[in-house]
């Protein structure tokens, strides 16, 4: 959690900085505060992990205040882009100029906000707040391995759950809810990575399904948008309803393709890809839970996550099964998407 909120802190002052590094500096102080956010979710109510309310207003706020000038960064590069040319570009060039002019002003904010927000949490942070530094076990300073084989087999089980539910181009709730299980569990497993091997290949995983869940995103919220436009009513300016039109069919044929990627990336192979990997690292973290426990006064012996590195587990005790069998279960029977 201390390292997601450097990492938010360092991205605040690239963005305070500006000079054409604003739209990588927002997107990285976005991801980082998702992280804390996401970590500090998955810790609350354990032994050790203080209450954090005023750090979740905080973060929570900062997050909200630069939703909408993402958005409109994220768009500018389609209408830049591939909508420039071709039936539409009119429509597409009109809406690419207001959005420039929102994006600027979303700077501006949140600046304001890095400034209001985010500083005083790196000062909270330099001086020791327990709320910013996250759970412990013992004198370990780490999380729970048991813990963390019952979150990656809960947050598997509710990301299998949201992929169900996603049938159609049509279902932008359904495929947001989907994105948000998926970035919810990487960011849980990502602290591990550099020590467990299964962890690794399931963040790669995780990473490339959150890709194909965020295009898909992206083309729903722009598709959105554009509607809103093409029904602009007397007196609106700009482009007439035909070029609007024309930009909404290449917005909806975007939505489709997206779609269409989606589902071809969780067919058959690529869901029991997912599953795998889930279990593995399922496996990997109860065989971690397994290790014998040090006796008070012995010497020193192996952390229980270096066993977890080789991938090798041993058997488990039943709880640890349980966690691995959720893992496996989570996603191996999950419906893919159609065409």
């Amino acid at each position: 959690m201390a390292e997601a909120l450097a990492d938010a802190q360092a991205a605040g002052r690239r963005l305070a900085r500006g000079r054409g590094a604003g739209a990588r500096a927002l997107h990285e102080l976005r991801v980082a505060l998702r992280r804390w956010r996401s970590l500090e979710r998955a810790w609350r109510g354990l032994p050790g992990a203080p209450s954090g309310n005023r750090e979740r207003r905080a973060v929570k706020r900062l997050l909200r205040g630069t939703g909408d000038v993402r958005d409109a960064q994220v768009a500018l590069a389609w209408l830049k882009g591939p909508a420039a040319r071709g039936p539409g570009a009119r429509a597409a060039r009109h809406l690419a100029r207001e959005l420039r002019q929102s994006a600027r002003q979303g700077l501006r904010q949140a600046r304001a906000l890095v400034a209001e927000h985010l500083e005083p949490l790196g000062r909270q942070a330099a001086q020791g707040s327990p709320a910013l530094r996250g759970p412990k076990a013992g004198t370990g300073g780490a999380p729970r391995v048991d813990a963390l084989v019952r979150k990656v087999a809960q947050h598997v089980r509710r990301l299998e759950r949201r992929l169900d539910r996603v049938r159609s181009a049509r279902d932008r709730r359904q495929a947001h809810a989907a994105r948000i299980a998926a970035k919810r569990l990487r960011y849980l497993v990502e602290p591990v990575a550099p020590w467990v091997a299964p962890a690794r290949r399931l963040v790669a995983e995780l990473k490339r399904l959150q890709d194909l869940l965020g295009e898909l995103n992206d083309a729903h919220v722009l598709q959105a948008r554009i509607a809103v436009r093409a029904g602009g009513g007397p007196g609106a300016r700009g482009p007439g309803p035909r070029t609007w039109a024309a930009l909404g069919r290449r917005a909806r044929a975007r939505v489709r393709g997206a779609y269409r990627a989606l589902g071809a990336h969780l067919g058959a192979a690529g869901r029991a890809r997912l599953g795998r990997r889930a279990a593995a690292l399922a496996q990997a973290l109860a065989a971690a839970l397994a290790e014998p426990r040090p006796r008070a006064g012995a010497g020193r012996t192996r952390g229980p996550l270096r066993r977890a590195r080789r991938g090798t587990p041993r058997s488990s005790p039943h709880g640890a099964r349980e966690g691995a069998h959720g893992a496996r279960s989570g996603v191996r029977g999950a419906a893919r998407p159609g065409p």
